[in-house]
């Protein structure tokens, strides 16, 4: 989210990049961006809410890697498909049907499942290995 520490974290990294190839009379460009995260929102957001979160996001995205990099085009964002999650309220759904919905979107591409590779003990989150795999 734009103004958390993590979205600072990787402005800095993207500026880090462009620096270097510029540093080496590259140029460095984003050309899209991998976004791992919505389990927690299934319990948080309604129908529709999840979708807006992530147009906005990728337009924040968008406009400060642009600014940072100098490229004239905008990053996709790539989206992974959340796992389903059963609470005491039932089996909810919001997340995952907004994202299939953000699969039309022009700049916005869901990606498939990533349970497929390594979990940690706990099996919500991935392991490293996992995350190196994705």
């Amino acid at each position: 989210k734009q103004g958390s520490e993590a979205y600072y974290r990787f402005l800095g990294a993207v500026r880090s990049m462009t620096d270097a190839a510029r540093a080496q009379g590259l140029r460095f460009v984003v050309p899209g961006v991998m976004w791992n995260q919505g389990e927690n929102d299934v319990y948080a957001v309604k129908r529709g809410q999840y979708a807006r979160m992530m147009i906005q996001h990728q337009r924040n995205l968008a406009a400060d890697i642009m600014a940072i990099t100098g490229q004239v085009f905008e990053p996709l964002l790539f989206i992974t498909q959340t796992n389903r999650v059963r609470s005491t309220l039932g089996l909810r759904q919001h997340v995952q049907l907004d994202q299939l919905d953000l699969d039309n979107h022009p700049k916005i591409r869901v990606t498939g499942p990533m349970y497929w590779s390594p979990m940690d003990g706990g099996k919500v989150h991935k392991s490293s290995v996992g995350q190196n795999r994705l």
